[in-house]
Order: structure tokens, then sequence, then C-alpha cells
């Protein structure tokens, strides 16, 4: 184990997961949309576990535009779209909503077969799942030089989150400070 790596188990659990990259001020995109700048290589390397051990990936057209995305072999992509304006229609299911969205795409993902789904894209739509009673796990990977300085309740609450998210865990990863919070 290289010390990028998370020394516990880290495993998804059954329901919703997000997992978001932020600096300590809760900036979790650059100036062009991405979080490329922001992430660094111990955070990628996370995201890629908890990713792989998904049985769907939901994502926002916005995120697909933004970062750059492929097809994978190992969970099918559904791609929320308001617009219904993604170009690479090959990536996935493109699902036209409106929020509040997770009670609805919750019953669509189980229908399909689907436990455990894991979100990627910006907190904005994530925050609908506070209004939901939808079981939720958010990992939040804090960069910074020192992770044990990092405020994890401040940097989450910059995010625009609730205090209906309570902190389980905490663990210096690197540079980062990977966080776990459960929708209470």
């Amino acid at each position: 184990m290289t010390s990028t790596q998370s020394k516990s188990p880290v495993q998804l659990a059954p329901g919703w997961n997000a997992m978001f990259v932020t600096d300590w001020a809760g900036n979790y995109v650059d100036a062009t949309g991405s979080s490329g700048q922001i992430s660094n290589d111990a955070d990628r390397e996370l995201f890629l576990r908890l990713r792989k051990s998904a049985d769907a990936i939901v994502t926002t057209g916005a995120t697909v535009r933004n970062e750059k995305y492929t097809k994978v072999s190992y969970a099918p992509i559904y791609i929320l779209s308001a617009s219904g304006d993604v170009s690479n229609t090959q990536l996935g299911t493109v699902l036209h909503f409106a929020p509040p969205i997770f009670d609805e795409l919750t019953e669509r993902l189980k229908i399909d077969g689907h436990k455990i789904f894991f979100y990627e894209g910006g907190p904005q739509l994530l925050k609908h799942i506070e209004q939901t009673s939808q079981p939720a796990t958010l990992w939040l990977t804090i960069v910074g030089e020192e992770p044990s300085e990092a405020d994890p309740k401040k940097v989450q609450q910059a995010l625009g989150f609730s205090d209906a998210w309570q902190l389980e865990a905490t663990e210096p990863v690197g540079k980062n400070l990977l966080t776990r919070w459960r929708k209470c």
C-alpha cells in the first residue's frame, strides 16, 4: 500500500453515494468548470476505486460536457439533463428531469436492477437528495498541504449542504483529508 492510499477499507453503501474533491475554501471546480486542477493523484485513485464498485453511475449533462467522459464496462451510466442537450448519447442513458428527481430516479435504478448508485456531478443537484428519504453517503476529499488543519464541517457547508449530513469519519490520505458523511 502506498502512502496515497487509504488505510481503511473504503466501500460504497447501498443507496446513493457521491464523491467531491474540494479545496479548503469549498471550491470544487476551476475556471473551466472542471475539477481537474483541484484534484490530485490520491483523489483520482480513490474516485476510481469507488466508481468501479457501483452498480450504476449517475451524472449530469453539464458534467459530461465539462469533464473527459468515456463509456465504462463495469457499470451503466445514466446522464441527467434538464435540456436533453447531450452530444454523446453513446455514453449511457440520457434522462430528462426537473428537480427534485432522486425518489423517481431511485425507483428507476432499482427497476433496472441496481442497488449502489454513484453520483458524479456538482453539489447543486445532489442537494435535492436532502429532501428525500433516500439513504446517501457523501465522500468529500479536501485537498491541501496539511489535511489535519482542514475543518470538514466548514468545507462541507461552503459547498452549500445543510446540517442533514453527519460526519462519520475522517482520514488523512497523502496531502488530502478524506471525509465520509451520511445523510441523517
